[in-house]
């Protein structure tokens, strides 16, 4: 996607407000990157560095929609969905609409607070679930902690055991946004989607 591949022919062409691309090459992210005008972005079959992701971000403008299925590739340097809210996070003022599956776990799940705008959001649980020792108890705030705070509608896809696993800290999220006055209600809908044997992702099957 760089000047001397497909970003050339992408500069060309200055209207262009949406970009899909399926397994695209990571060594083509390099500056310059000419996506001022890119308001929506779907990657598909998708592997990425933090480093390449913020190359991508960076270079949009008024980014409205993003879209990231990850395809798996062991490595300690690809995007966790921590990974991908803190770049996003560049596009705070204007994205509202995020479906982010990038496959590697994160260690840690804050950063989503930051993305104030985001009204719609997918998510699968497996990329924030880590096993806990016997006798420690599962953190049941990491969705309220993590997840935007506007959002009206979320769905978060799991295997079955992943769900049970972290049924409490879905339960404790739909439960912290429940307002009495329906005028106050943001989060409108929760979608559950049970994954049988079928890793989110690995195929780029979902969304």
């Amino acid at each position: 996607m760089s000047e001397s591949s497909i970003g050339g022919f992408i500069a060309a062409l200055p209207n262009l407000q949406s970009l899909e691309a399926v397994n695209p090459c990571r060594l083509t992210l390099r500056d310059p990157l000419q996506f001022r005008n890119i308001r929506h972005i779907a990657l598909r079959s998708t592997i990425l560095s933090k480093e390449a992701l913020r190359l991508l971000v960076s270079a949009t403008g008024p980014l409205e929609s993003f879209l990231y299925i990850g395809s798996y590739c062991y490595g300690a340097n690809f995007c966790s969905i921590q990974d991908h809210c803190e770049v996003l996070a560049l596009r705070k003022s204007t994205l509202k609409w995020l479906v982010a599956v990038p496959v590697h776990t994160a260690y840690n799940f804050t950063a989503d607070t930051r993305l104030l705008n985001v009204q719609y959001m997918r998510m699968t649980l497996e990329d924030i679930w880590l096993p806990v020792l016997d006798g420690d108890i599962r953190d049941n705030q990491i969705l309220v902690r993590g997840l935007p705070p506007r959002l009206e509608r979320v769905q978060f896809d799991a295997a079955e055991n992943i769900l049970e696993d972290l049924l409490d800290a879905v339960i404790t999220y739909i439960e912290s946004s429940y307002r009495k006055d329906p005028n106050d209600q943001v989060l409108r809908t929760v979608h559950i989607l049970v994954l049988h044997g079928l890793r989110p992702g690995k195929d780029g099957a979902i969304a």
